[in-house]
């Protein structure tokens, strides 16, 4: 049997880390092509440009003071939960929401100077996403290399996503294409063993995919996240089940302890968004948003 049977990847004779290695390549390539002056630190990603999305509520401007703040806050005070910077005190999880501050990315960057911030971030979000989207395509859905790589591009870099690269929506996809591969991977996975050094892996990896989902900055990514799984699963539930229904045990155990430790290490920024919504003039931009599920809910 193949060492990547369990993970049904197209090409068994690539190790990992060359799929790995290839796919950054050809990401950090694209980014290179398409935009130079982000990778040579010259032009800031979230100013935005002529075709880039132009959200008045998501901009640059919000971004670019809410990040000063945060950095202040937890290099200098260790505190990620209250700022007194911005009028007379307000929360920094429920405010700075779309700075993602307790994003995965956002933690790793916050000693990278301000300036180069931004840059920095989302050149290294596009090689996340596109990574995932490779793993993806190649061990779950099966395609030949030179089919992960149409995928890549035509997903990954869809003129629908550049057009969001200033936005925090795509913090969410990017974590969500490692979610759906973990989460794929488990179901696939025929090994009986839970602590095994590979379901260990696979645990790991769901766990920190899920809480990136979960902290994105960006809630109404995280619910295209989870429709997309919903719609994606049941089909490898399926097969799955169809090649073989013993050993169902192990990855019903790992998927929900890893969605539990996700939720935990997430509570914070959940409880902050929960609270923030409540708190929110139901006339402030009601048409928008997870406004629309609060209001429905009130009814």
């Amino acid at each position: 049997m193949n060492r990547n049977d369990n993970l049904g990847g197209g090409y068994p004779d690539w190790p990992v880390w060359r799929s790995l290695l290839f796919v950054l390549l050809i990401c950090l390539l694209v980014v290179a092509f398409l935009f130079p002056s982000h990778l040579l630190l010259e032009t800031s990603p979230m100013i935005g440009s002529a075709w880039s999305l132009q959200d008045p509520g998501v901009s640059g401007w919000v971004f670019l003071p809410g990040l000063k703040v945060l950095q202040y806050e937890i290099l200098q005070n260790h505190n990620f939960l209250w700022s007194n910077l911005k009028g007379l005190g307000m929360p920094l999880l429920g405010n700075e929401l779309q700075e993602a501050p307790l994003y995965p990315l956002t933690l790793a960057l916050l000693w990278v100077p301000e300036p180069y911030f931004w840059n920095v971030f989302v050149v290294l979000r596009w090689l996340i996403l596109g990574s995932g989207a490779f793993f993806l395509a190649s061990f779950c859905f099966r395609l030949k290399p030179a089919g992960a790589l149409v995928f890549v591009l035509t997903f990954v870099f869809s003129f629908y996503h550049l057009r969001w690269m200033n936005h925090p929506f795509l913090n969410g996809i990017a974590a969500g294409t490692w979610y759906l591969f973990f989460l794929l991977s488990i179901i696939q996975d025929t090994g009986r063993y839970v602590l095994g050094p590979r379901m260990t892996g696979l645990l790991i990896g769901l766990s920190i995919a899920a809480y990136s989902v979960l902290t994105c900055g960006f809630p109404e990514s995280s619910l295209t996240v989870a429709a997309i799984t919903l719609m994606v699963t049941p089909i490898f539930v399926v097969r799955r089940i169809s090649i073989n229904r013993y050993g169902l045990i192990t990855p019903i155990l790992v998927v929900g302890a890893a969605h539990m430790i996700a939720l935990v290490l997430a509570a914070p920024q959940l409880l902050s968004l929960i609270e923030f919504i409540e708190l929110t003039n139901p006339g402030f931009r009601g048409q928008h948003g997870l406004h629309q599920i609060n209001e429905h809910l009130g009814n």
